[in-house]
């Protein structure tokens, strides 16, 4: 995993920079429900194991 966030808007951003520096990023959502908070999300952003230092360095 390269990334997580709770922020869909974060999560586009993450996603559309690896996607412009070549990168095939692959995403998990874990829902969350909470009480009286309804449902959350973590986007979990993976890429492949040989792609995770350069990818890192792009996101810094």
């Amino acid at each position: 995993m390269v990334y997580a966030t709770r922020d869909l808007t974060e999560y586009y951003r993450v996603v559309g920079t690896l996607k412009n520096n070549g990168f095939k990023p692959k995403t998990k959502t874990l829902s969350h429900s909470g009480v009286g908070r309804g449902m959350r999300c973590t986007y979990q952003i993976y890429v492949p194991n040989d792609s995770f230092r350069q990818a890192e360095e792009v996101l810094q």
